[in-house]
This record gives structure tokens, C-alpha cells and sequence, in this order.
């Protein structure tokens, strides 16, 4: 996926919640969104993915009804400069 792809932030909320982050996480924080585009990019039928704040946290779903489910993506508090990839429980 090329870097034209991967849409700039729409909700401003959504970017100062990356920019709150040291630069280290931000980074990795960054290549996670990065991969989760690709990969609904990539996914036949996933279409277009909304990008929002839930919990503070930035959480991915697709548009579409039906498909998928959300996830969200985070600082991990129990370690210093690791990030978390969140799904819901009852996720199959």
C-alpha cells in the first residue's frame, strides 16, 4: 500500500490523541494505524474504515455494517515504550 493510502487524520481529536505520546510510541503507535489500513486495504470486502476516539484510545472499524469489528490501539501502561492492539473479547 502506498503512502498516498493511508488517509491523513479527519478527526483532530484522533491526531492530538497520537500527539499526546512520547515520540518513541508515537512511532510505533503510527506504524500500527499504518497496518491496520493496509490490511483492510488488502481484506476483500472491508471497504472504508473509520477512524475515531473510544476511551481515549484510537479505534479502527469498518464503514460497513457486518464486517469486522472495532479495535483500538494504545500505549501500554504496564510497560514504559510498549504499545497494545485492543479487541473485544468475544471476538471470533
Amino acid at each position: 500500500m502506498a503512502d498516498e493510502t493511508i488517509p491523513p487524520f479527519a478527526d483532530p481529536a484522533v491526531a492530538a490523541a497520537f500527539d499526546a505520546h512520547a515520540p518513541a510510541v508515537r512511532e510505533t503507535l503510527l506504524a500500527m494505524r499504518r497496518l491496520i489500513f493496509e490490511a483492510a486495504d488488502g481484506a476483500d470486502g472491508v471497504g472504508l474504515i473509520s477512524e475515531t476516539l473510544k476511551w481515549g484510545q484510537p479505534a479502527y472499524r469498518p464503514v460497513r455494517n457486518g464486517i469486522g469489528t472495532t479495535v483500538r490501539i494504545d500505549h501500554d501502561k504496564s510497560a514504559p515504550d510498549a504499545c497494545a492492539l485492543y479487541v473485544h473479547c468475544q471476538t471470533s
